[in-house]
């Protein structure tokens, strides 16, 4: 009965040898699939190299900054007793010497429409009382915030390796999208590059492919010489070689001395046979949906073969206004709102 081996074998070595044998070989597979986690900086390329998700994101902040914006008393009965308060915090908004309401909602909007945290800010309150009034506002880098799922303190702050400081619930303001479920990501959000992470992905590499067609750098494939002798075809590819070297390498290769006609074999397959603009259309269309928006909202055609009838563009455009932009005008209302004193309401 043949002995049952349970385990591994060592290395075979030569005696005498002084040389090492590696133990196993690393191979990285890259997986197609949604990521788990990244940084905050990360996912901030990951929209950088996209135009599709940048504009959407302009979009949508664009939208919302154009908005006319009030500051009222929540009974209108109080609204002379309340002018002086509604001035201050008017004027706190619109510019209160550091950032003004252009670059506030701009600065919040990104991080919220791009990372998982979502936008933050820190909300300094006179005397650092919880019901005190608000003096000052400092925009934060939300790459650089933390959910800790504290009451007291819900959001810290890491970075430059130093030790994190923590945020008490009345000194910081934030918003997010699609918070997740999951217990191991309670209390974060869910951005839109990360709900259509592939799908940013492949216009990525449909930028690189429709790229790589206007470099002048050579096709992939195989030139087929046909009946030119081996020592002229190697004297050839020395010479071709050469040729592709320098400050300016493209050139162009000469063919002579044969009688047949030197063809050309290409690896890849033409745009007319991928049908690239159809694939490309339908990855821009899931890329604005997921900021509740459709092409024609960033001035893209929503079908490859160009133009849309007009009740279809009606039909998008209140979709988009009740989706994307109705959500991130509801976002911006509740945040402008926990600054305020609770007999006012921002609108």
């Amino acid at each position: 009965m043949p002995r049952i081996k349970q385990t591994a074998p060592n290395v075979t070595h030569h005696k005498g040898q002084r040389s090492q044998e590696p133990l196993y070989l690393n191979r990285i597979l890259p997986q197609w699939r949604n990521p788990e986690w990244l940084e905050g900086e990360i996912w901030r390329a990951v929209v950088a190299q996209q135009p599709v998700a940048v504009t959407c994101r302009d979009t949508l902040i664009a939208n919302i900054v154009n908005l006319d914006w009030a500051i009222e008393a929540k009974d209108p009965n109080m609204g002379d007793e309340l002018s002086e308060d509604i001035k201050y915090y008017t004027q706190l908004f619109t510019d209160n010497g550091e950032i003004d309401y252009t670059s506030h909602v701009e600065w919040v909007a990104k991080d919220y429409l791009d990372l998982p945290f979502g936008g933050g800010t820190e909300v300094g309150r006179e005397g650092d009382d919880p019901n005190g009034k608000v003096v000052w506002i400092e925009p934060l880098d939300a790459a650089t915030l933390f959910p800790t799922l504290a009451y007291d303190y819900p959001v810290g702050q890491r970075m430059d390796g130093r030790n994190p400081v923590y945020f008490p619930y009345y000194g910081i303001n934030r918003i997010y999208m699609s918070p997740k479920t999951g217990y191991m990501r309670k209390g974060w959000g869910c951005a839109p590059p990360e709900k259509i992470f592939l799908a940013i992905q492949l216009l990525n590499r449909g930028d690189v492919y429709y790229a790589n067609l206007l470099l002048d750098t050579p096709q992939i494939g195989i030139l087929d010489l046909l009946d030119m002798s081996k020592t002229s075809a190697e004297s050839w590819i020395d010479s071709w070689a050469t040729l592709l070297k320098g400050v300016d390498p493209f050139k162009i290769p000469v063919l002579y001395e044969h009688e047949k006609k030197a063809e050309f074999i290409s690896f890849t397959r033409p745009p007319t046979e991928l049908m690239f603009d159809k694939a490309m259309a339908k990855y821009v269309t899931l890329a604005t949906a997921a900021y509740g928006m459709s092409p024609s909202d960033i001035g893209m055609s929503p079908t490859s073969s160009g133009g849309e009838t007009l009740a279809g563009s009606i039909r998008q455009e209140r979709k988009s206004r009740k989706a994307g932009y109705a959500l991130l005008k509801k976002k911006f209302t509740l945040y402008f709102n926990r600054m305020l004193p609770e007999y006012l309401n921002f609108k």
